[in-house]
């Protein structure tokens, strides 16, 4: 399992989003397989909320489990990142990109990778590196205790959650609280990079059973044009390596950026029996894909509003990403 399934994510959620409801931390069997999930009031299964990415299966289902219909996301597969590209855009499958350290083995060879991909992209981060030390002296932390960084992570987040026309997750304070919660438990990791006294960019992970999760970065859009995201993102990657970690999970989505380091990519989609209301907008979707590959950026925008759909509370009033 990963660290969606953990008993510190669940109870956070829990907390964050179900206030003084009485929970508990089951398994459930759906198509052969055992899932660990979080039940609220006895029987409402929470499948889908956002920060929770995707889930993987325990291994084959026990007689004993409770049976579920259907989960929205779960890893389906795990495949290398040129058998992905070759699978081609599907609205039912998401990538979830990543780095297994022990497919690469030294430093030099996940550099050499990087180079195949975007032969400038080194030289490029030190070209930045050396214009961003013009602010004062560069300064990476993997982890720090900042109520300052923590709070310009969201800040940030949330203006680029806007600017991109996405739902800004922060401004429900459900959401806030899960990573407050998450951090003063010490599953969250506030990580920065700064330039002398100035905040440049700041990471929000978790590092978990070898695994390190790449989950909520932000940078000071003044300062955009010295890439203080990837800085830090490249900074991460190595403090992962360095640390022994098995792998480097960038999560849902496929931002091209991410390509340009990843050695494998998990297949994330539905399993069981998809609800109906699901299917007819599934059928509706699958008309509707090949007019959206025609326009540039429809599809993840299509894939954010199914996931913004799926995520929305029942019951609540939604208002458009």
């Amino acid at each position: 399992m990963n660290l969606f399934s953990t008993d510190g994510f669940l109870r956070a959620v829990a907390a964050s989003g179900f206030p003084n409801k009485p929970f508990s931390i089951e398994t459930r069997r759906v198509a052969g397989q055992r899932f660990r999930v979080l039940v609220v009031e006895g029987a409402r299964v929470i499948s889908s909320w956002p920060f929770l990415d995707f889930l993987e299966p325990l291994g084959p289902a026990l007689p004993s489990d409770r049976e579920l219909a259907f989960l929205p996301r779960v890893e389906l597969a795990r495949v290398p990142v040129p058998q992905w590209h070759d699978l081609g855009n599907d609205l039912e499958r998401l990538p979830s990109p990543l780095v297994d350290w022990r497919a690469l083995g030294t430093w030099e060879g996940f550099q050499a990778l990087v180079a195949q991909r975007r032969s400038n992209l080194a030289a490029d981060s030190r070209r930045r590196q050396r214009l961003a030390s013009r602010l004062g002296p560069l300064r990476f932390a993997a982890s720090e205790e900042s109520e300052e960084a923590f709070d310009a992570c969201l800040r940030w987040k949330s203006a680029q959650y806007r600017a991109s026309g996405l739902r800004d997750l922060f401004a429900d304070p459900r959401h806030v609280n899960l990573f407050r919660s998450l951090r003063s438990a010490q599953w969250v990791r506030v990580s920065t990079l700064r330039a002398g006294e100035r905040l440049l960019a700041v990471h929000l992970g978790a590092l978990w059973d070898g695994r390190f999760y790449y989950w909520s970065p932000a940078y000071d859009p003044e300062l955009a044009r010295l890439s203080p995201g990837r800085l830090l993102t490249e900074a991460l990657l190595e403090d992962s390596f360095r640390r022994g970690d098995r792998e480097f999970d960038f999560l849902i989505g496929g931002e091209s950026y991410k390509w340009f380091y990843a050695t494998h990519v998990r297949i994330i989609g539905p399993l069981g029996q998809r609800p109906l209301v699901d299917a007819a907008a599934r059928v509706l979707a699958r008309g509707a894909k090949g007019v959206l590959q025609q326009i540039p950026g429809a599809v993840e925008r299509a894939r954010s509003l199914k996931r913004w759909l799926q995520e929305a509370p029942a019951g609540g009033q939604r208002r458009l990403p």
